[in-house]
Order: C-alpha cells, then structure tokens, then sequence
C-alpha cells in the first residue's frame, strides 16, 4: 500500500484522537482480556479475508465503527463491491477510503448500488488531502464526537431505513401478504417456504451446499436461484434432499404445498424476487441486480430478522 496513504491515516487519527480506538493490522494483537475478544475477531477477520484486506478499523468501546481502506486510486468498481459487503455485513455505519488524493466517508446503511454513475448514493462526503481539509475531516470524525455517536444522526444522516435487516424483513413481509392475498397459500405453509428457501439459500452462499450437490439431485441446474426462476419439479427434489441430508422436519415439506406450487410456479419466481431484491416488492421498484448476499450476512442477524418476522406472523 503506497506510503503517503499510511501518512494519511497516521495524520487522521493524530488529529481526530483516536489513538485509543483505532486498530491497524500491524497492531491487532491477541488480547490478554476476553472484552476484547470480539474487537479482536472482527479485526482479525477483517484484515486476513483476501476478499477485502482491509487497513484498520475504528472502534468504540468493542463495536465496530468505521472500516478504513487504502487505495492507490478511487475505483468506483471496486467501492461499490466493498460496499455491498459492507451493506451485508451490517456491522460498522461507515467506512473511509483513503486515497493520495481524496478522502471519501461511505454510508454503510445506504442500499447497495450496481452503476458507478450512482455512487453518489452511498457518499457522504469527499475531503481532499491538503492538512485544512484533513483537520476539517478530523473534526467531523473525532473520538469525542464518534464516541458520543454525535456523528451519526448529527453529521450525518445514515440511511438506517435501508440497512440490510430493514429490506430483508420488509420483503418477507410483503413476499408472506402476496403469498396470502394472492396466492391463498395458508400462513403455515408460506413460513415453511420462506423459512425453507432462506435456509437453503445459508447453506449454499456459505458453501456447505456446494453447486456439485445441486447439479447432481437435479441434473438441470447448480444454483438455488435458477432452480426457482425456471425448475419447480426440481426445486422440490432439492428440498427433498436437504431434509434427507441434514436430517430435519425444520420446514416440512407437504403434499399439499408441493401440488398447489408445481400449479402454480409463479409462486417461485416471487421466493426469487424476495430473496434477491432484484425487485422491491414493496414498491415494484426494479434494481436488476441481487442485493443480498447471505455468504456475509451474519447467521445471528439472520436469525433475529427471522424471529421479529414469524413473531409478527402469531400475532397475525
């Protein structure tokens, strides 16, 4: 990583006082206290993924608050894929990107974005090198302020309605009412299959399902996503095989639910939509590119989204 970028951050958090919070990879050290221990698994993670290498992280107390990552250029490519993850992840409000040249905050809440000619959607704000603008930075960005979170609703307005546990339920929630008021599918059998298609969806974005599983029970397709876009019958031999091989009632399979879905096929086509926000259902809106990435969405935010979402579903 090019020298003047490390000068950079070095000035950053001289000025900013964040001596305290900021973890670089070269100082992420085991900690002799078990407070420290997540601070340390977040870093180490962080820092050792080949995907990301990021260069330091900002913490308050132990909750990661900033993701800091040096380049030798702005990418917009490459910002908007970190993003994404970063988006998933759902750990840290923002991240810095650190250039020779310019400095620019992203707003890790934002919905995710797939034209570089939208990135403008997930910056919050640009500063240039130069020590006035570094100072200004510093002021915006330091440990008192961060500390207190008088940055995040004062400096600024984070995107909290679009974080990935907000769009994640609200499409299950409205996937479960089109399901309903559409479809008739009872609310048993639509927890079953929503359930059912989230887990599927875990195991094979984390690669415990491999693609070599999927093509060899279905022999049409490798994906989960194409299954449900264009082969019901073989869907259904995939969940038949998932409950075989992991041994599980979970999300039972019916009869029933089978017959009513191979009748009616759109239904998958909407599991897909839900799943992908390649639509929002809400609204209609079209994205065209799949948002969620369940390989970095963590399984406990999975698991409290899905809670909040059957809870709501007793109370209907």
């Amino acid at each position: 990583m090019p020298t003047d970028t490390n000068k950079i951050l070095r000035k950053i958090s001289s000025k900013a006082g964040w001596q305290k919070g900021l973890v670089t990879k070269q100082q992420n050290k085991k900690p002799n206290s078990s407070k420290f221990a997540f601070q340390y698994y977040i870093a180490s993670n962080a820092f050792y993924d080949e995907s990301l290498q990021l260069d330091a992280i900002y913490f308050t107390d132990t909750a990661p608050v900033i993701y800091i990552k040096e380049l030798s250029s702005y990418d917009r490519n490459l910002i908007i894929e970190l993003h994404k993850r970063f988006w998933n992840e759902c750990r840290t409000p923002l991240t810095l990107i650190i250039t020779p040249d310019v400095i620019k905050i992203l707003d890790n809440y934002a919905k995710p974005v797939n034209n570089p000619n939208e990135i403008s959607n997930i910056e919050k704000a640009e500063f240039s090198t130069t020590d006035q603008d570094l100072k200004r930075l510093a002021e915006i960005l330091s440990q008192a302020k961060l500390d207190s979170e008088k940055v995040f609703g004062y400096e600024f307005q984070l995107s909290t309605h679009q974080r990935v546990d907000k769009k994640l339920i609200s499409q299950l929630r409205e996937a479960r009412k089109q399901l309903h008021d559409t479809y008739k599918l009872s609310f048993s059998t639509i927890h079953d299959l929503l359930g059912r298609s989230l887990f599927t969806l875990y195991l094979e974005q984390r690669d415990i399902l491999t693609k070599k599983d999927i093509r060899t029970e279905t022999k049409v397709a490798d994906n989960f996503f194409e299954l449900l876009r264009n082969y019901p019958k073989e869907t259904y031999i995939l969940f038949s095989f998932l409950k075989e091989k992991f041994n599980g009632d979970l999300f039972p399979v019916t009869a029933k639910e089978e017959s009513a879905i191979l009748k009616r096929p759109n239904i998958l086509n909407l599991i897909y939509e839900c799943f992908t926000h390649e639509t929002d259902l809400l609204t209609g809106q079209k994205y065209f590119f799949n948002f969620f990435d369940f390989k970095h969405i963590p399984i406990e935010l999975i698991s409290a989204i899905y809670e909040e979402f059957m809870s709501e579903e007793d109370i209907t």
